[in-house]
């Protein structure tokens, strides 16, 4: 029989095509190998106790490639899809590590008595967790370790908790997130500008791009509420502010006085750190410009009402504009 006829050959060979791809082409192709199951049991029908060994064999296979897949998806930013297929597999199989972990990484805008009822609740079934599942509680906690196993100081994670997904602005963050990924691909510092009147979405976007990024910074997130267009008794946020709590969560914890002293800190703190910063409702860029790191692989994601066009003739920003919601999107919205 030829080889191409044996669904279990289809699928080892796309399988084996699957290494060596990006991340987004590996989930596409791990999605074609597994096509070749049809969800049933390995050698169903085939109870004898021969086909036992051979069965758990073909089931590790499998879910090898399941999990694979699963990784391939968090690393492409395929959220809404993780999402819905982790839901499948955690109630499928709720016991097994690598789907509680992609579970927790999937779902890290649970609230934290609900995440932490669900991890206390794992072990007290499972035991303790296995290195790779350890890390991802440490990821949603914001908790980060040596190798070996040593703690290290908190991890920030100081972005909101998710409120209202954006709508219709998929492309966006899709196009954002890619560019900020190439930027620190690189090696470069990436900055995001995101402009436009108010309402418009620019801090649902903003945090969601964040979310889809926060795996690519292991050394936290920081988040920043500027207060450029508070209004009534709210006055915009000094940069001298900012930074004295941005320096509070960042070893070696300085303390300096003047804000240029303080920029510098940061500067320093961050040099060596791939830290994600969100810095909302900014009203200027004399605001913004301290709060930036120098070289190096972190990303800053600002939103305005304005373009901040000094900002962008001093520095390299990745710059979009939002405009209004057609009718029917905003429509879908307030339906929401």
């Amino acid at each position: 029989m030829p080889e191409g006829d044996v669904d279990l050959l289809r699928f080892r060979d796309e399988v084996a095509k699957a290494e060596g791809l990006s991340h987004p082409e590996r989930f596409e192709r791990l999605g074609a190998a597994l096509q070749e199951w049809d969800g049933g049991e390995p050698l169903c029908g085939l109870p004898q106790s021969g086909f036992q060994l051979r069965r758990e064999e073909l089931r590790a296979e499998l879910m090898t490639a399941v999990y694979a897949r699963l990784d391939a998806a968090w690393k492409s930013r395929k959220t809404k899809w993780l999402r819905e297929e982790t839901e499948k597999w955690y109630e499928r199989a709720p016991q097994l590590p690598q789907i509680f972990r992609f579970y927790l990484l999937a779902h890290d805008d649970l609230p934290k008595r609900r995440r932490e009822q669900l991890i206390t609740g794992w072990r007290g079934r499972n035991g303790n967790p296995d290195p790779d599942l350890q890390n991802a509680i440490d990821l949603v906690r914001g908790v980060s370790h040596r190798q070996g196993g040593t703690l290290l100081p908190p991890v920030p994670n100081q972005l909101p908790g998710s409120g209202r997904r954006p709508v219709g602005q998929e492309q966006l963050i899709h196009g954002l997130a890619d560019a900020v990924c190439a930027q620190q691909d690189a090696g470069n510092l990436a900055l995001v500008l995101i402009s436009g009147m108010a309402g418009v979405g620019k801090t649902t976007v903003a945090h969601e791009l964040a979310r889809s990024l926060r795996e690519r910074f292991p050394d936290g997130v920081l988040h920043a509420g500027l207060n450029g267009f508070a209004g009534g008794d709210v006055r915009p946020a000094e940069p001298a502010e900012i930074l004295d709590g941005f320096l509070a969560t960042l070893p070696p914890y300085t303390t300096v006085t003047g804000t240029e002293s303080r920029s510098n800190a940061l500067r320093s703190a961050l040099a060596h750190r791939s830290v994600l910063i969100v810095l909302d409702d900014a009203l200027n860029a004399q605001q913004v410009l301290p709060l930036l790191p120098g070289d190096g692989t972190c990303a800053v994601i600002i939103t305005s009402r304005n373009d901040l066009l000094r900002l962008q003739s001093e520095r390299k920003v990745l710059f979009r504009k939002m405009e209004p919601l057609c009718e029917a999107d905003a429509l879908e919205v307030l339906q929401e």
